[in-house]
């Protein structure tokens, strides 16, 4: 019996003005966005759509267009 699982975490770099980091979660499929200000979670969120604005040119506009009004998102 396993008292705890290590967590499968993606981290990939970010080049971006607003965000400092974006993770994914394989287990949960959360995301895990750092701003400069805070830590959010972002929960449910498909790998190709992660994978998407990871690879997007401009993170703020995929934000805003995919992921905002689509998943829930909390403070971590």
């Amino acid at each position: 019996m396993r008292l705890f699982e290590i967590a499968q975490i993606e981290e990939d770099p970010v080049e971006s003005s607003w965000l400092q980091d974006l993770s994914y979660d394989e287990k949960t499929n959360n995301v895990i966005m750092s701003t400069r200000r805070d830590d959010y979670v972002i929960y449910n969120v498909p790998f190709e759509t992660y994978q998407g604005w990871v690879d997007a040119g401009s993170k703020g506009t995929y934000f805003h267009r995919f992921i905002k009004n689509n998943y829930r998102i909390l403070p971590k």
